[in-house]
């Protein structure tokens, strides 16, 4: 039987579980999982940073209005959202 698997006895409890990650511990695969989650937040927030610069620049050279600035930045937060609903059904859809 798996060291590390539930004995079929034990319910599905807090402390049941806590077992099981203490178990398996901290190795390459949470590693590899932080650097690529760390990976997708500073290319967002390099988005958001370049936004913020484009949409000033833009506003230099075409004069545009503080609502189209502002539209142009809302639509990427938009962005942001679908994409995040969309990645979370596939996650939980395949894994």
């Amino acid at each position: 039987m798996d060291p590390i698997a539930p004995r079929p006895e034990e319910r599905c409890t807090t402390q049941n579980v806590q077992r099981v990650i203490d178990e398996v511990g901290f190795g390459s695969f949470q590693i590899m999982m932080l650097c690529m989650t760390g990976g997708v937040m500073f290319a967002e927030g390099s988005e958001m940073l370049i936004m913020g610069s484009i949409t000033t620049l833009l506003h230099d050279h075409w004069g545009l209005d503080p609502w189209v600035r502002g539209l142009m930045v809302s639509i990427v937060f938009i962005g942001f959202s679908l994409g995040n609903l969309l990645s979370g059904i596939i996650g939980d859809r395949y894994g």
